[in-house]
């Protein structure tokens, strides 16, 4: 099968840099900025994991199968420490640098690399079916780890063989060998399409495009083979089950329509120019339904419950986009009596669906970064440590909310304050892990001065 050379020579419209390229590489962009000013590093378990890193002075590396992944998305936070930064404030924004930064900055190059190919479309698409699914938990390896894999994909792919390339995808396929359990299908997929590529250009690209290709190959088995022994014996039993738990992520309106979208986007590269007018109408519908009724959106704490579906579903865009690539000649098409589709209508379901998952995404930083704000506030007015359900003032301020990731209040509390002399805990009536608790784990909060800045200081037990 002529896997490269066909994306270049598909025939349906799309290999052109339009507007809406140039419009969905801005909001990209865009997306990155927002999440750098509303410091949504510190979302979820984010806070609890800076914490880690702060008191220990270096990286917290606490999943072996995720290490390399966690290295870099942890880098802008350990060498800034190592090069005299001190204030937390500061430190806070390099940790988004590198959870929200790292993975967004990655997609952003790989579009950009496909952005005169038809292959941006459906690198679209697995953007909007992987981060503006799951990336709002943005300290999560899984959105580093979708990004790497599609950016391996599209190099592959689109044939580019510039020394740059080259030695970024053996990086980037090495740093998949500990990155995120869902390696155990995006490995054979991108194999596969290495495989299809090796086959290619055996005999007319250099050596050094083969051993890379070759590199690669043995990376991606490798990543598939160290997901699995971690999924047979994995470091959190409950975390685990919870990733594989795909029943309730599947039965939400938002997996209903971003399934529903990615249909109609494969659908319409296989039909005529009237049947694809029908599949854009539909999508047009769908995406109106989405966009003006809010219950239908994907709340940020779902972002974390659908990191597995996010993954299946890359993985499954992989293998769409090298079947229809590797029909060079329409053998499927001619058995389906059918053209291959030239209309706009495929890139205008894609586009659709990522405005759509992006108008959301962008409002929630926005209320994030109100949230975290109102926050800070409340913790550093508090006296003492109180719950956050318990305060008339934090009631009044709605900080019991969405955002509020309970078990992380300690830990965040304290690096907003710069201090552990008080601060929000989790309501009243929580019952779950308590790994900071100021008043147990004072050598843990010493580093921190009341002005905000680390301490040097060697814990004694």
């Amino acid at each position: 099968m002529n896997l490269s050379t066909s994306v270049t020579a598909q025939n349906h419209q799309g290999s052109e840099l339009s507007i809406s390229k140039v419009c969905v590489l801005i909001i990209v962009l865009a997306l990155a900025a927002i999440g750098l000013y509303s410091v949504r590093g510190l979302y979820g378990d984010g806070a609890f994991f800076l914490f880690k890193i702060l008191t220990q002075r270096t990286f917290w590396l606490f999943d072996p199968p995720r290490q390399f992944v966690q290295i870099l998305t942890q880098a802008p936070i350990v060498i800034g420490m190592k090069y005299g930064i001190t204030d937390v404030t500061t430190l806070i924004y390099l940790q988004s640098i590198g959870t929200v930064g790292v993975p967004i900055g990655i997609w952003f190059n790989t579009l950009f690399q496909a952005r005169n190919s038809p292959l941006f479309w459906p690198l679209s698409l697995c953007f909007s079916v992987t981060y503006l699914s799951s990336g709002f938990f943005a300290v999560g390896e899984f959105n580093t780890t979708y990004a790497l894999a599609s950016y391996c994909f599209a190099l592959i792919m689109l044939k580019n063989f510039s020394p740059f390339s080259l030695v970024t995808l053996t990086l980037s396929s090495a740093t998949l060998t500990r990155s995120y359990e869902a390696m155990i299908f995006l490995g054979p997929a991108l194999s596969f399409t290495t495989l299809l590529a090796l086959n290619h250009t055996s005999e007319t690209k250099p050596t050094r495009v083969k051993i890379t290709y070759g590199l690669s190959l043995i990376f991606f088995l490798a990543a598939t083979i160290i997901s699995a022994k971690s999924l047979l014996t994995p470091r959190d039993a409950a975390n685990l089950a919870g990733a594989l738990n795909l029943s309730q992520s599947i039965k939400t309106s938002h997996f209903i329509y971003i399934s529903s979208m990615a249909a109609l986007y494969f659908l319409s590269l296989f039909s005529s120019n009237r049947g694809g007018r029908t599949l854009w109408y539909l999508s047009l519908t769908a995406t109106f339904l989405y966009i003006t009724h809010d219950t239908l959106w994907h709340p940020p704490r779902a972002h974390y419950e659908f990191r597995s579906v996010s993954g299946l579903m890359l993985c499954l865009s992989f293998l769409s986009t090298i079947i229809f690539n590797a029909d060079k000649n329409g053998r499927f098409l001619k058995l389906l009596k059918k053209k291959r589709n030239t209309s706009r209508y495929p890139s205008q379901i894609s586009l659709n669906l990522f405005l759509a998952l992006a108008f959301p995404f962008t409002l929630f930083n926005f209320q994030f970064s109100y949230w975290i704000k109102s926050f800070e506030t409340a913790a550093r007015q508090a006296t003492n440590w109180t719950a956050i359900d318990t305060s008339i003032a934090l009631v009044k301020t709605n900080l019991n909310s969405v955002f509020n990731w309970e078990w992380t209040n300690p830990p965040l509390s304290i690096l907003l304050r710069g201090n552990s002399n008080g601060g929000i805990s989790a309501s009243a009536n929580y019952k779950g892990w308590h790994p900071v608790e100021p008043t147990k784990q004072d050598h843990l909060i010493r580093p921190f001065s009341p002005n905000g800045s680390l301490q040097i200081y060697t814990p004694t037990r």
